[in-house]
């Protein structure tokens, strides 16, 4: 396995000459922007992905990249906070995968109704929490206030997480 970094404009070259028994290797390598080879990789996590427990992930909102990932996790259920609405490419995916797709929209901004909002909360809970929809994947634009915020309701009411774990997760997710 050859993990080792190498610029991209790095090209080596593969030429046998009989008459000095020299060999030079030429190859064409792709990178990650980690500057890391790819090796024929096929799966892409979206912005922000995380394992809530099993069978219920979360995230940001997926690309056109992350739908073979997606696919792997062979979801039943997929849970949107968010407030796009344009994603039509998206809601194709979903709908010719067969997926659950619950858009629960959860405003970040003062404007928007908060009581109205919390009454969704008890509402996404259940869904969460409803085996019969897992896999299941929770999502907003970023993945990370609006899921995490739901995400923390979750730790605290079903999972019994102390506050200082919960803090603990929210922020590795919203930086």
């Amino acid at each position: 396995r050859d993990d080792t970094p190498v610029p991209e404009n790095h090209n080596t070259n593969t030429n046998t000459n009989t008459n000095t028994n020299t060999t030079t290797t030429t190859s064409a390598r792709h990178y990650t922007s980690l500057k890391i080879l790819a090796r024929d990789a096929k799966y892409f996590p979206p912005l922000n992905f995380g394992v809530v427990e099993s069978d219920v992930y979360r995230c940001g909102h997926p690309q056109n990249v992350n739908y073979p990932f997606l696919k792997s996790l062979e979801l039943k259920t997929i849970v949107y906070v968010g407030d796009k609405t344009n994603n039509w490419e998206y809601y194709k995916w979903i709908q010719e995968n067969n997926i659950q797709f619950i858009h629960v929209p959860i405003s970040t901004t003062e404007q928007h109704n908060n009581f109205e909002q919390e009454q969704q909360i008890p509402y996404l809970l259940d869904i969460i929490t409803t085996k019969s929809n897992h896999p299941l994947l929770i999502h907003s634009n970023k993945g990370k206030h609006r899921v995490g915020l739901l995400v923390a309701i979750l730790r605290k009411k079903v999972h019994g997480w102390l506050l200082a774990a919960i803090y603990d997760e929210y922020g590795k997710f919203a930086k």
